[in-house]
């Protein structure tokens, strides 16, 4: 048995996407992760191959990968775990860019099958554009554009720090402008 209790239980305490196969492609286990990600449920997966065309695993120029591309067949040949960026197709049809990262087991120094845990990826760069807009919303006024009280403590703190370091001084301006609650009632934002 490739996958034993153990193993299962594993694979289904990871928030990461996993499931187990055994040496020739039938799916054995799919977790719970998988089932979010994909929106394919353990019943409808687990006894079948990947090859019956339910995930349609593709590379980035949209070549399929079953086959001699499948990144399952080359852990267990080689014995050796492997990382791809991949696509497979959602249970609603859209396609979703993975990481995916295939383990090979081994039962008495045999190939026995493989388990791939595999999540949503994203680059860096979008990452990053994610990151900055957050960053905006938590440190504007959504209203006006202006810098929140959010963004005037981190800007003091840091200003507090560069005077108490390298001596570099600094100061603070305010304004306050009377009646102004009456122009916002009137007028709007």
């Amino acid at each position: 048995m490739v996958l034993g209790v153990v193993c299962r239980c594993h694979l289904d305490s990871l928030f990461e996407a996993a499931y187990a196969l055994d040496a020739s492609g039938v799916i054995l286990h799919w977790n719970t992760s998988a089932e979010k990600l994909t929106g394919y449920s353990s019943a409808e997966v687990v006894g079948t191959k990947c090859s019956d065309g339910i995930l349609v695993h593709v590379d980035e120029k949209g070549r399929k990968l079953c086959g001699n591309r499948c990144p399952a067949r080359r852990a267990l040949d080689r014995l050796t775990p492997g990382e791809s960026i991949v696509y497979l197709k959602h249970r609603l049809g859209y396609r979703i860019r993975i990481k995916l990262r295939a383990v090979p087991v081994e039962r008495d120094g045999l190939p026995a099958g493989v388990i791939e845990y595999f999540d949503e990826y994203r680059s860096a760069v979008v990452l990053r554009k994610r990151l900055e807009a957050l960053e905006k919303l938590a440190m504007l006024d959504h209203l006006t554009g202006v810098g929140s009280r959010r963004l005037a403590q981190n800007v003091l703190s840091s200003s507090r720090a560069s005077l108490i370091r390298y001596g570099w001084g600094f100061g603070v301006a305010m304004l306050d402008i009377d009646g102004f609650k009456e122009v916002n009632d009137a007028l709007g934002h």
